[in-house]
């Protein structure tokens, strides 16, 4: 075993400023960038590339990224594609020591395991989210097997994330049939607005006070995944905001949007457990269950992704409102038509769920072999 500062740089970003923000330039690299096992950046804020702090934290292919804030623990890798880029505060960099005997790959894929997110999880301290230190990263122990060991082991993690990768893109080819289906029967001519077959509301402004360790779920704009709503890690509040105000409310069915930063994002929760609406964060509750679908892919489509950030404000990010989400365009669609996509959405839903399935018993067997190691 090693400490992990011994074998590698574990640097802090810069706390760049948003009035800072250029059209182009150096892509700054956030915590809601760093998604689990990727990056992801639909909405991306750039600073001036001749600017010291640019140059300062520049980050390079192939460096660890890890949230120290919020999702604590989740570890992406910098790709080329995101180039050139600057690590904004609350996200660590770790880069391999030349000549450390510690292979890149495989301290990935120890970062990567359950049983260190599990170390980050309990050692991360704050009331209202938490956060981790770099001091602490540093003197985390981690095992440094043969080369030989070690680099079986990277490559085993890449194929896998491989496979998984495959899965995602073929569930994508899925997602991209499902709208073709739905331009097949509704057109695209949108004549309608969301208003008319849903109530949109936005959620509550809790305050750090309100938060506490166990509790009623809260869910924020981080807690939104592609499809659904993560309540692993989000920060709660005491049963009495439940019962205090039946609006902020997130009942099975309801689909949740990003109102800042990353407006759009949508997520459908499912499942009967308590759960409140934090502020920034829009509820949009169809008058009808079985129009779900319809909702789901109308909302989740390019064009109407496009309306979204047409009609978002802001400088330093874009913002939408709940009044502006409940005025989008969106196709008119009777009855007869919802039941017959209904039925196309189930379909397809069945099919992507598989491919979700395989890419999780993947994703258990290689984690199984990471938490032998990472103990």
């Amino acid at each position: 075993m090693v400490r992990l500062g011994d074998v590698c740089d574990v640097l802090n970003g810069y706390a760049f400023k948003s009035a800072g923000y250029v059209r182009q330039g150096v892509r700054i690299i956030r915590i809601s960038n760093v998604q689990e096992g990727c990056l992801e950046d639909a909405a991306p804020v750039f600073c001036p590339p001749d600017s010291p702090e640019a140059k300062r934290f520049a980050l390079r292919e192939g460096d660890i990224l890890m949230a120290l804030t919020g999702h604590v623990g989740r570890v992406a890798r910098m790709e080329a594609a995101f180039l050139p880029a600057a690590l904004n505060q609350r996200v660590a960099c770790l880069r391999v020591h030349p000549g450390s005997g510690m292979h890149a790959g495989f301290l990935y894929a120890c970062l990567s395991s359950e049983n260190f997110r599990q170390r980050c999880t309990e050692a991360a301290r704050g009331e209202a989210q938490q956060n981790l230190s770099t001091e602490w990263l540093k003197a985390q122990m981690i095992p440094m097997p043969e080369m030989a060991e070690q680099q079986r082991i990277a490559e085993l993690h890449d194929r896998v994330c491989d496979l998984m990768q495959c899965h995602a893109r073929q569930a994508a080819k899925l997602e991209e049939l499902q709208e073709a289906r739905f331009i097949e029967i509704f057109g695209e001519i949108d004549t309608a607005q969301l208003c008319d077959y849903a109530q949109v509301r936005s959620g509550f402004a809790f305050r750090r006070a309100d938060f506490c360790s166990e509790g009623v779920p809260v869910i924020r704009i981080a807690d939104i995944m592609e499809d659904g709503v993560d309540l692993a890690h989000t920060v709660r509040c005491p049963q009495e905001f439940w019962e205090r105000d039946e609006r902020f409310r997130v009942l099975d069915g309801d689909l949740l949007m990003a109102m800042t930063g990353n407006p759009g994002k949508l997520g459908l929760y499912r499942g009967g457990a308590r759960a409140l609406l934090n502020q920034r964060v829009a509820c949009i509750r169809a008058q009808r269950p079985e129009t779900i679908p319809f909702l789901q892919t109308a909302l989740r489509r390019k064009s109407t992704q496009a309306q979204i950030i047409r009609r978002a404000a802001g400088c330093a990010q874009l913002n939408i409102s709940a009044a502006q989400i409940s005025r989008l365009c969106v196709p008119a669609a009777g009855a007869e038509q919802i039941r017959e996509f209904g039925t196309v959405a189930v379909q397809i839903t069945a099919m992507r769920e598989k491919l979700q399935r395989a890419g999780e018993n993947l994703s258990q067997l290689l984690q199984n072999q990471l938490n032998e190691i990472c103990q």
